[in-house]
């Protein structure tokens, strides 16, 4: 995430989805690992029935959010969460990685107006979060032993393994952001109107 003097104030609905999609991703996590699933035609247990359900809620979740920031102005591009594409956005990213790459290595707190790097962070996150819950409601269709269910099983797990990484890197960063008394963390949190004016959005290149 980069440390901007102007950080963009978010929406109501991007800061509760927000927090909807960490609260249901850290359910899904921390239950995974208590679960039993089913074994030799027994069905799972009662946190493998919630794990089913939090894994459908987490992407009915997800595509509202999608939705949104696709259909509002005001919000954070889906380009600039997923800049993979655009070469104008791909240098914006490049030069914002190398600040804070030159302020790493010069021990210096990154500080950068671009929202380059916090933007594709955060989609990388998203997507994540997206392909475990479309792997993971997937295998509730596909009948389990089949090689296409295994192919899925195998793949939510990578990603569930990418996103314990991923949760635990975005906090450390989010804690360091707000300790050096950045305002992005304690605004992400608050379901009030923001005071700021929202800058203008940017179309997507």
């Amino acid at each position: 995430m980069s440390a901007s003097s102007s950080p963009r104030p978010h929406s109501i609905a991007i800061r509760f989805m927000h927090t909807s999609i960490l609260l249901i991703v850290l359910h899904q996590l921390l239950g995974s690992s208590l679960m039993e699933g089913p074994r030799q035609g027994r069905p799972g247990d009662w946190l493998y029935g919630l794990h089913e359900w939090g894994g459908l809620i987490g992407l009915g979740v997800l595509g509202v959010f999608w939705v949104w920031i696709a259909f509002r102005r005001n919000e954070t591009a889906i380009a600039a969460l997923v800049p993979w594409f655009s070469r104008p956005r791909l240098r914006a990213l490049r030069d914002d990685v190398f600040v804070h790459v030159t302020a790493v290595r010069t021990r210096r707190w990154p500080h950068s107006d671009s929202q380059a790097l916090a933007a594709a962070t955060h989609g990388l996150g998203l997507l994540t979060a997206l392909v475990m819950a479309v792997t993971g409601d997937s295998t509730l269709v596909w009948e389990a032993g089949s090689g296409l269910h295994g192919v899925l099983i195998g793949t939510h797990k990578s990603f569930a393994n990418l996103m314990w990484a991923y949760l635990v890197a975005h906090a450390s960063i989010a804690l360091l952001h707000h300790l050096v008394g950045d305002a992005t963390l304690r605004e992400m949190f608050t379901f009030k109107k923001s005071t700021v004016k929202p800058a203008k959005r940017r179309h997507a290149s």
